[in-house]
This record gives structure tokens, C-alpha cells and sequence, in this order.
């Protein structure tokens, strides 16, 4: 969308930016270089400078139960050292058997009834699976969705009136979309970057939110989780 506003401005840079990244939903992947090329016709206004336009943000790091069904998973990729799938045997799950699926339950159930949209956040494709069956009626958006796809569950969300909810994978979903419709916010586990948490936020929390926005980071109370969202806390 923001190279085809380009386009009526100024065609040349858009010929450039399609010569240098091709299909340019890809274009956050070397994001100096897309800043370079458009900082000629592009005006930005930072977040510092506009913070007190915007509503509150308020984040809450949900504390959740250890998964005990999950623990043979857990315990097995922790002797392998296999940090990745020690993170997501934390998370999945069905309602009766993760905690942090049954936390999700209640974050949804509580939108539902108040009729606002939730984004949800993962890295782990079996988790946004998960957590597509406790939403209902949504398909994730993972890095293998085509563009086409993407789109067309973006534009269902943003026109949908009422509640509606969008799962997404947080390197696909957490950069470039503009989702403003949403004020509630779900990452499902502590990322290893404060900046890839903030990117997401980002979607919900910016200029022309209108409401409140709130935050739910679920944390299991014990292991990879807790230790990953301590040194989260140091880098800050």
C-alpha cells in the first residue's frame, strides 16, 4: 500500500524500489536500505513526538501454570539443549491441556462479549494453529499464506463489526500492517528481542487508535519462559 502511494507521487522511486526488492512486502528484510531509497518523499513523524496524542498502552505479563502434559516434550528438548522446542512445548496445547491456551480462552471470551478485535502473536506455527481453534473461525497467517491471502483475512478483520481476531506469526503479522481496529493485543511467549514485541504492538498501538490498548504477555512462571522474559527485562 505505502509503494503504490509512492507510485501517485513520485513513479521513479517505485520503478527503483521494485528494480532493488522485487515483490516489496519483503522489503522490511533489508529496511535500511528500504528507508534510504524512500527518505526523499517520506515524512516521518516519530513515536516520541506523537505519544501524547495516543490513547494509554497498558501490558500485563500473564503468569501462567507449567503445561504438566507438555512436560515430557519440555524436559526432552531441555536435555537436547533444543532451546526453540523447549518454547513451543510451553505453549501448545488444546484448552484442557495448556494453560496458556486456556488464558487465551478467557482474553477471547472477554473481546467476544465487548465486541473488540485481539491480535495474537507467535512464532511457532502449531501454537498459531492452536490458538486459531480457541478463536474459532480464523485461519493463521504464517509466513506460508500467500500475499493474496493475507489480504483478504486482513480486509475481513478490519470490516468485520464487532469482534474479530487476527493469528498471526510475529515475523509475518508484527511488521508493515496497519491494524488500528484492534485494542487488544496476545503475545503467546516472550520474544528474544524487546524490539519484535514493540514491531507488534506496533499494528494495534498507533496513530489513529482511538481506544485504550491492552497488552497480554503470556509467561509460563517457570523455565524457558520466565528465564527469556528476565533477560528481556535486563536488555530494556
Amino acid at each position: 500500500e505505502f509503494v503504490n502511494l509512492i507510485d501517485l507521487v513520485n513513479s521513479g522511486v517505485t520503478s527503483d524500489l521494485r528494480s532493488s526488492f522485487g515483490d516489496v512486502n519483503y522489503a522490511y528484510r533489508n529496511a535500511s536500505k528500504f528507508r534510504q531509497m524512500v527518505g526523499g518523499i517520506y515524512l516521518r513523524r516519530n513515536r516520541r513526538n506523537v505519544l501524547k496524542e495516543l490513547p494509554d498502552l497498558v501490558v500485563s505479563d500473564e503468569f501462567v501454570a507449567f503445561p504438566k502434559a507438555n512436560s515430557g516434550d519440555y524436559e526432552s528438548c531441555i536435555r537436547a539443549g533444543n532451546l526453540m522446542g523447549a518454547r513451543r512445548a510451553l505453549s501448545v496445547g488444546s484448552i484442557s491441556t495448556s494453560p496458556k491456551m486456556a488464558k487465551l480462552a478467557e482474553i477471547i471470551e472477554s473481546c467476544r462479549t465487548e465486541g473488540s478485535k485481539v491480535l495474537v502473536f507467535s512464532y511457532f506455527k502449531e501454537v498459531l494453529q492452536n490458538a486459531a481453534s480457541v478463536v474459532g473461525n480464523t485461519i493463521p497467517i504464517d509466513g506460508e499464506v500467500s500475499h493474496v491471502g493475507r489480504q483478504q483475512a486482513i480486509e475481513k478483520f478490519q470490516k468485520t463489526n464487532g469482534f474479530a481476531a487476527l493469528v498471526m506469526q510475529i515475523d509475518v503479522g508484527g511488521v508493515g500492517l496497519n491494524l488500528q481496529e484492534a485494542s487488544t493485543v496476545v503475545i503467546m511467549e516472550p520474544q528474544f528481542t524487546p524490539g519484535k514485541e514493540s514491531q507488534a504492538i506496533g499494528r494495534a498501538y498507533r496513530m489513529g487508535q482511538t481506544r485504550n490498548v491492552m497488552v497480554h504477555r503470556l509467561i509460563v512462571e517457570t523455565g524457558a519462559d520466565q528465564r527469556i522474559n528476565t533477560a528481556l527485562g535486563a536488555k530494556e
